[in-house]
């Protein structure tokens, strides 16, 4: 019975120490996406792009906006003196107004939006494609994104230099 007892538990010491030597072979990269976006040349040229794109949205809503105010300062002002009709035809105009900026809002915010995930989209492929030959050649086992990491990853295996150096390559 002791017998036994010592081989199970050579067997299981055995088993522990061969898991533990499988796990120290591992090698763990890191790569913080957000930057390699936000300071790439792609995604500088991207934001420039996108922020022009923002510039004229705004300055199309602050027209309409500009449009409103004197909507309303007249009706305000108006209101008073006006014949029943006449001030209702004027609040529906101007809340017809106001549902054409909430509309040109809500498109401009949706455009934006669609904008700024097509640029990322664009760009992911390649990065992804550099961060893979990158850890196939330094023998990474696995990498992951900074973003995913809740308290703290070693730095000396964050590659985001190398892969943003080779990214500015392309």
């Amino acid at each position: 019975m002791k017998k036994n007892i010592f081989i199970i538990s050579g067997l299981i010491l055995l088993l522990f120490v061969w898991t533990t030597a499988s796990y120290a072979e591992e090698k763990i990269g890191f790569v913080n996406m957000q930057d390699i976006l936000l300071n790439s040349n792609a995604g500088k040229r991207a934001e420039a792009e996108f922020k022009k794109i923002v510039d004229r949205k705004q300055a199309s809503i602050k027209a309409m906006e500009n449009e409103i105010q004197k909507m309303q300062s007249e009706l305000e002002k108006q209101s008073a003196v006006m014949a029943a009709p006449a001030r209702k035809a004027k609040q529906e105009a101007y809340m017809k107004k106001m549902r054409e900026y909430q509309r040109l809002v809500d498109s401009s915010n949706q455009e934006l939006q669609k904008n700024k995930q097509d640029s990322i989209a664009k760009m992911v492929p390649d990065i992804s494609k550099i961060v893979s030959s990158i850890a196939e050649r330094e023998k990474f086992t696995v990498i992951m994104d900074t973003m995913s990491v809740h308290y703290f990853y070693d730095k000396s295996h964050d590659i985001t230099k190398k892969v943003m150096a080779e990214y500015n390559k392309l």
